[in-house]
């Protein structure tokens, strides 16, 4: 057990932020970027050495399979890409995730696939039949999920004839 370990109490989850100044730093984030390096290196760290210790970590901001396989492979409990961002880089986000499922099923690690950033209901579609664990959503693509135009529309025809057979028998 490590020292800092042995004055928390079991278990605990563990979140670290990647950052593109990691490896291309830009102008004047020298000291930035070595502190974030050094922290996602951390990451890397943790999730082997942790897990045992009953901290789940979970390696976000993964933009390719490559990066999901690495996490998986050094034990992190979940591994989170952001599908929008990727998407909105003109680049296959649900691809991704389904080159991630495909690994992961391979393999048979216990990593969690966490599909982050998702942009509307047909990513969390998409995502489930894949096969992915768990999905982050903002509260309006939560909302458009319980939602559809032909529901309402539907409902509104039976709230009208509804109202027409109470006419009826009165």
């Amino acid at each position: 057990t490590h020292d800092l370990l042995a004055l928390s109490p079991i278990g605990g989850r563990v979140v670290i932020i990647g950052s593109k100044n990691v490896p291309a730093p830009g102008p004047g984030a020298a000291a930035y970027s070595a502190s974030k390096s050094a922290v996602t290196q951390l990451a890397r760290v943790a999730a082997i050495e942790w897990a045992e210790e009953g901290i789940r970590v979970n390696v976000t901001l993964c933009f390719s399979a490559a990066q999901a396989l690495l996490a998986a492979k050094v034990g992190a409990a979940f591994v989170s890409p952001f599908v929008g961002r990727l998407d909105d880089i003109s680049t296959d986000g649900m691809g991704l995730i389904e080159q991630i499922v495909e690994i992961f099923e391979n393999y048979e690690f216990g990593t969690e696939l966490l599909v982050a950033s998702i942009r509307g209901p047909i990513h969390v579609v998409e995502a489930a039949r894949m096969g992915a664990d768990i999905c982050t959503c903002p509260p309006k693509v939560i909302d458009s999920l319980f939602n559809h135009p032909l529901t309402d529309i539907g409902l509104a025809k039976f709230l009208a004839d509804w109202e027409k057979a109470q006419a009826l028998k009165a």
